[in-house]
């Protein structure tokens, strides 16, 4: 047992554990010896006596805590109290330092983003044209394939279309066969009338020659002799005319026989579907051995020569285009509609957002994959669910090279139903730009866009003119300068020699600065001008 104890001595780290040990002894030496019970009593005084330097600890290091606490307070105090002593200088009293740069004239392109829908820009539905069975089909005929401008697609039988050529080829052969009989027999009766004419003559002269000294016998013969000879003339020239009449209705007939060997051969013709265009098969409607009659649909070329966008203009993108597209001169390209429900013809760049990623350029935003041109509104006015004006973009060359140097590069062409990114862009001469807009940096206006603060006059002390802070309302018309300038367009309240705060500035203290100089006998300068180091141009294009 004291071996016991010795062991438990080292490992009781307060009197709260001792006490604890000793009260299990307790419970326990309630149903032990007496000996027991002594020893848990020498235990228990032996506890009491480690307890006190134990609670000697606790105090000092209360005594320690307030020593601090109160030291810093003292400190704190001091310092307090000579602060109050050191004068504070009034913020009015120091111009303020701001960031500005100055606007300039602009001229370049003006842009206006939008996005578009790709669709055809022309579709032909292509039908037979006459009745048979098909009896060939070309295997380019498929639903995605590229055909060329005449190529063959589709053949109907053509069997009897030849039978019918063969007979109207026998047929004209016929009537031309029949005109000419008729004429040669106009030309024999033309000639036997010609010779009557002439015996008519001779008998005429012989009838006055007997009619003079002839005798009464002989003046008779005579007389029947000129009627017999006119007789002969007159059933000559109606056999003449008979045979012009039945010329003239052989005629007719060999027109009609040009017009069934003509009408045959272009059936002929139509039973082998080709081409009319090059383009994509879009739809196949029939297959090899299908009976087609006249009319009946067979396939859907889409024309892949041209291309053309659908774009929704709002409200607001109309009035930027129409607005700006005002008194351009001629050699910015714009066409200038004079018609109320027109629109310019306006270019447009068209990338598409996925061939951006193939960009190795630092800014691919600023690739234009296709080029074209706003022609027309598609329809007669705005479309009443979306409020807005659907416009039509007809791209000339809708294929893209990626690689225009290299002739195996892959190429992208534009296909319907692809959407498409667009920039509306109306070039402003320098002419212009100078007398209608200004760019300024993006970061001086305002959250809305709506204004911009400058500041009028120097920054020195003491200047002739007093600097004036001004709030200047403007109307942006591009933002796309890569985000860092926007374009504006320029007004009077704005000036070259104004200095554009760029940043924020404290508004209050530039109005407390103004007063105190308005207050003193000198001009004061309220800003003090850091100018910001500028990239803007005088000519910028996106």
């Amino acid at each position: 047992m004291p071996n016991t104890t010795a062991e438990t001595l080292p490992k009781t780290d307060t009197s709260q554990n001792s006490n604890a040990h000793d009260e299990d002894h307790l419970i326990s030496g309630s149903q032990s010896s007496e000996v027991e019970r002594e020893v848990a009593s020498a235990e228990l005084s032996r506890d009491s006596q480690h307890g006190k330097p134990f609670k000697m600890n606790e105090v000092f290091k209360y005594i320690f805590s307030v020593v601090i606490l109160s030291v810093g307070i003292g400190v704190i105090a001091y310092v307090m109290a000579n602060k109050s002593a050191v004068p504070e200088a009034k913020p009015e009293s120091v111009a303020q330092k701001i960031k500005v740069e100055n606007a300039k004239p602009f001229y370049g392109d003006l842009t206006r983003a939008i996005s578009g829908t790709v669709v055809p820009y022309r579709e032909i539905k292509i039908a037979a044209q006459v009745s048979g069975v098909v009896t060939k089909k070309w295997p380019v005929l498929e639903a995605g394939t590229k055909v060329n401008d005449g190529e063959p697609l589709i053949e109907i039988d053509p069997q009897l279309y030849e039978i019918q050529l063969e007979t109207a080829k026998e047929e004209m052969q016929q009537a031309k066969d029949q005109v000419a009989e008729i004429d040669n027999e106009i030309k024999g009766i033309e000639n036997l009338r010609e010779n009557t004419m002439k015996e008519i003559s001779l008998v005429t002269d012989e009838y006055k020659r007997i009619f003079a000294v002839g005798t009464k016998s002989e003046k008779t013969q005579a007389e029947r002799s000129r009627l017999v000879a006119e007789n002969s003339l007159t059933n000559l020239e109606n056999n003449l005319a008979n045979l012009r009449a039945r010329k003239a209705r052989m005629v007719t007939s060999q027109k009609v026989a040009e017009q069934k060997l003509k009408r045959a051969e272009l059936d002929k013709v139509r039973t082998e579907i080709i081409a009319p265009i090059a383009g994509v098969v879009v739809r196949e409607m029939v297959q090899q051995g299908d009976y087609v009659r006249a009319g009946d649909p067979l396939l859907i070329l889409e024309d892949t020569e041209k291309a053309e966008i659908i774009t929704n203009l709002t409200p607001t993108d109309l009035v930027w285009l129409k607005t700006n597209s005002q008194n351009l001169p001629a050699e910015t390209g714009v066409e200038i509609v004079t018609d109320n429900f027109g629109i310019p013809q306006t270019n447009v760049r068209i990338t598409d957002p996925d061939l951006l990623q193939l960009s190795k350029l630092d800014n691919p935003t600023d690739i234009s994959h296709w080029q074209g041109q706003l022609v027309s509104i598609n329809g007669s006015g705005q479309d009443e669910a979306t409020r807005t004006t659907p416009c039509r973009i007809l791209v000339e060359d809708p294929i893209y090279e990626l690689n225009s140097d290299d002739p195996t590069a892959p190429k992208f062409p534009l296909v319907r139903g692809m959407y498409v990114k667009l920039k509306m862009v109306i070039p402003v001469s320098a002419s212009v730009g100078e007398g209608g807009y200004f760019s300024v940096p993006a970061k001086a206006l305002s959250d809305t866009g709506e204004f911009l603060w400058a500041v009028e006059g120097s920054d020195l002390d003491n200047a002739t003119t007093q600097q004036k802070l001004h709030k200047i309302k403007v109307e942006v018309v591009d933002r796309s300068g890569g985000g860092d300038y926007a374009v504006i367009k320029r007004t009077n309240d704005l000036k070259e020699n104004f200095h554009i705060i760029v940043g924020p500035f404290d508004e209050v203290r530039a109005n407390v600065r103004a007063n105190l100089a308005n207050e003193g006998d000198g001009n004061l300068a309220i800003f003090k001008y850091e100018q910001q180091a500028s990239s803007n141009q005088s000519s910028t294009t996106n």
